[in-house]
């Protein structure tokens, strides 16, 4: 049987805030993780619906279509 060595968390944690998002993940991979994401609160919650209005922002990006 394998032995778990490490957890890697990848993309978001649905949590209000980062405080929650890392209280969780601590929770539930405690000694697993080397690393933890701050959850993407507020705006980033839905990650891409957040991209437009940065990229809009941008210079030498233009909206096609």
């Amino acid at each position: 049987m394998a032995t778990v060595r490490g957890a890697h968390l990848v993309g978001s944690l649905t949590y209000p805030d980062a405080e929650e998002a890392m209280t969780a993940a601590a929770g539930h991979l405690a000694g697993l993780l080397r690393r933890v994401p701050d959850g993407e609160p507020g705006d980033r919650f839905h990650w891409i619906m957040f991209q437009p209005g940065v990229l809009a922002e941008a210079d030498g990006i233009e909206r096609v279509g």
